[in-house]
């Protein structure tokens, strides 16, 4: 039987094939172990595991690289909200945890528990800001790109080369 070295990936609707990809934003590289070497435009850093589940512990873990990006993207888009407003912010402070919690189904009492991932957030907001303003900043934040991809308003084509 021949191999072919074509690419093998999951058709969907408005996928992307190799000819129309501009470059990739993101690089990663893994040797041996889980450290990763993390290119992005011009910036290197490294992700890993934690000793304790068999990595060196040589930078963040996926998931931790995940709740930073929730948490800057929210801080951004918090940002650029109140600069377009001219209000008077001086910081926005945005702490991450993730965590595993098992559901169950409402409809489904009896349907065993699906785990799912919750991300919890906090913020500060440094400033002369009314409540409304705080409150509308804290609506804003939760409709940054990260938040949305990570509610489910995106999809995922994996290309195998």
């Amino acid at each position: 039987m021949a191999v072919s070295n074509a690419p093998i990936r999951a058709e969907t609707e408005n996928s992307m094939t190799p000819e129309d990809r501009p470059g990739p934003t993101v690089a990663v590289r893994t040797a041996d172990g889980y450290r990763t070497d993390i290119n992005v435009r011009t910036h290197q850093f490294v992700c890993d595991e934690p000793d304790d589940n068999g990595g060196t512990d040589a930078g963040p873990t996926p998931t931790e690289l995940m709740a930073a990006a929730l948490a800057a993207c929210t801080a951004i888009t918090m940002r650029m909200y109140a600069n377009r407003k001219e209000w008077p912010v001086h910081g926005i402070d945005v702490r991450a945890w993730h965590r595993h919690v098992d559901e169950k189904d409402p409809a489904d009492p009896n349907a065993r528990p699906r785990r799912i991932d919750v991300f919890d957030l906090s913020i500060a907001i440094e400033g002369e800001l009314s409540v409304d303003q705080r409150e509308r900043l804290l609506e804003i934040g939760g409709r940054c790109p990260v938040k949305r991809a990570l509610d489910g308003h995106s999809r995922i084509v994996t290309l195998l080369e």
